[in-house]
């Protein structure tokens, strides 16, 4: 027996991100983005259902603030209210046209479907890192349930039927957090 190994303190080990997840087993092949587009289709069209009522007070103040402006570049320097989601009011700016109040609400609508995409392919590649050594079908069950979670939640499903900047934030905070976690494979991505 030889002594034990000591690690020198000032040297920290370098952890390097875990394997891709194997591509074998039934689960696998059936999610080759079949079943998270499911799970993104089914939740998109429940927030498709709540984008179709009334508009909401603070949505037709923010509707109002956007007809008020007279050029997109007012909504990054000359709205200065709390109600002024820039990307939102930029889309509301766009859309003046439109009588539909639902028109309004396509912007939130899209981005929160498309956090539920994003949260199950977040949850895919952090259960990836975490546990290696786990099958790929184990991997892409943790992505479709962190999609279902994420899609299920009433507060996601609020923030993307309102014409309101809620939606986009979520959805580009995730976008942001799923390129880094890209970023050790591919450095550009971040």
């Amino acid at each position: 027996m030889g002594a034990p190994k000591i690690m020198d303190p000032s040297r920290k080990p370098r952890r390097t991100p875990g394997p891709e997840p194997a591509a074998s087993g039934f689960l696998h092949e059936w999610t080759g983005g079949w079943a998270l587009g499911l799970v993104v289709a089914v939740f998109a069209a429940i927030r498709l259902a709540c984008v179709f009522n009334d508009l909401w007070l603070d949505e037709i103040w923010s509707l109002r603030l956007a007809q008020a402006i007279t050029s997109p570049l007012q909504i990054f320097t000359g709205n200065t209210y709390d109600n002024n989601h820039p990307l939102n009011t930029l889309f509301l700016y766009w859309m003046l046209p439109f009588d539909a109040g639902w028109a309004y609400r396509l912007f939130s609508w899209f981005t929160g479907a498309a956090t539920v995409w994003l949260a199950g392919m977040i949850g895919r590649r952090q259960f990836a890192l975490l546990h290696p050594q786990e099958s790929a079908d184990r991997v892409d069950a943790a992505g479709l349930l962190t999609a279902i979670i994420a899609g299920g939640s009433y507060l996601f499903i609020l923030c993307s039927s309102e014409a309101r900047g809620y939606a986009p934030a979520v959805c580009f905070s995730l976008l942001a957090f799923y390129a880094l976690l890209r970023a050790p494979g591919r450095p550009w991505s971040a």
